[in-house]
């Protein structure tokens, strides 16, 4: 059984937040499915909350929750504290590859980001601003800031997040994980 697939008892014996009780849970091999997808990440309900999720990302276990304005329990970051934590990571991340590659006396660096949705200029779909301030702790010369702020805009998720999408979702039975496994390919019309 994997971190995020609890047993019923052990969620209802958790207490609401207790992202500790998963070391409790038993664990299992990873499927051949999850071996295969380098970066995957594995999202179940945690059961400590209408909305409290338990996320699974390679060895590490996160969780998610809405806030309690938001009927949740507050016990993680929301879904869009987490896309925007993850912008901020890979932000720090390239610069600092790219600091280290030229030397620079870059000492730490900090991201501050939130986001909004705006009406479009059609009136009629929402555009998705997401606003990030960079701090720059070091000693930089002026230049060397504004390659920076232009290195920042090139970082992988930046580039994600600024160019179309598409998600692709399927159904599959109500089974165990391991059942995706004998139809890894299946499209969304065989399921």
């Amino acid at each position: 059984m994997s971190a995020l697939e609890a047993k019923p008892n052990d969620r209802a014996n958790r207490r609401d937040g207790d992202v500790n009780a998963v070391s409790t849970i038993e664990q299992r091999e990873p499927s051949r499915t999850h071996k295969a997808r380098q970066g995957m990440v594995t999202v179940a309900e945690s059961g400590s909350g209408p909305y409290s999720q338990l996320m699974q990302a390679g060895r590490h276990v996160l969780s998610a929750d809405e806030s309690e304005a938001n009927g949740g329990h507050d016990v993680g970051p929301s879904p869009y504290e987490l896309l925007l934590a993850g912008l901020g990571a890979c932000t720090a991340m390239t610069l600092r590859m790219y600091v280290e590659r030229h030397n620079w006396g870059l000492r730490r660096t900090t991201v501050e980001l939130w986001h909004e949705s705006r009406p479009a200029a059609d009136g009629k779909s929402m555009v998705d601003h997401f606003h990030r301030t960079i701090h720059l702790d070091g000693d930089l010369t002026e230049e060397q800031r504004r390659r920076l702020l232009e290195i920042a805009e090139r970082c992988p998720v930046s580039r994600t997040l600024g160019r179309p999408s598409v998600v692709v979702s399927h159904l599959v039975d109500d089974s165990p994980p391991n059942a995706a496994e004998a139809h890894p390919r299946a499209s969304a019309a065989q399921l």
